[in-house]
């Protein structure tokens, strides 16, 4: 398979993973406990990680070292983050019902661990949104759409927010890859 191929079949897992995560994050504004949509939203994430092995590759030779460095390290703390997000999506109900003691006095690491994780997220992501906005030959406002997800994940509502920006830019960029419009260099 041509390099040019694989990038654009990673540039769908993009654009199906950001679309996915703007339907979630609706979603979760109109039924908060939704189950079916936290598991939809790991999905969405997943598809988006893959997305981003695109989104590197097809930009590697303009970001360089530092870009490959935050690749690497934004890579890692998502999936990170993931693991610590299925962990409570999917394990702490089960644990409260075992038992719930052991959530009051047992599991401090565990929300250690988030936190380092999704803070190490948005750190390397909005370090590798400013390499792809100054640097990439990728469409430029969702590059800029990326260094906002981090930061609007702090105002009310701001994770449902973040998310779907991050949905959209991820959906815009997929797109680039997929119709094979790596190589312009645009405001849109």
């Amino acid at each position: 398979m041509p390099i040019s191929s694989l990038i654009r079949n990673l540039g769908i897992f993009s654009l199906f993973g950001g679309l996915l995560m703007i339907v979630t994050q609706i979603w979760f504004l109109v039924n908060p406990e939704a189950f079916t949509a936290e598991y939809l939203d790991h999905f969405a994430f997943v598809l988006i990680l893959l997305g981003m092995i695109g989104i590197y590759i097809a930009q590697f030779d303009k970001l360089g070292v530092p870009g490959f460095i935050t690749f690497i390290l934004m890579i890692a703390s998502m999936s990170l983050w993931l693991g610590a997000k299925w962990f409570i999506t999917f394990a702490i109900n089960d644990i409260d019902k075992a038992n719930p003691e052991l959530l009051e006095n047992g599991l401090e690491t565990v929300g250690m661990g988030f936190t380092i994780s999704l803070y190490s997220l948005f750190l390397f992501i909005f370090i590798f949104g400013i390499l792809l906005a100054v640097k990439g030959t990728l469409p430029r406002i969702p590059a800029y759409l990326i260094i906002l997800c981090p930061l609007v994940d702090f105002v009310p509502y701001g994770s449902n927010i973040s998310q779907m920006v991050a949905g959209v830019a991820f959906t815009w960029l997929g797109y680039a890859l997929w119709k094979g419009k790596q190589g312009e260099v645009s405001s849109g």
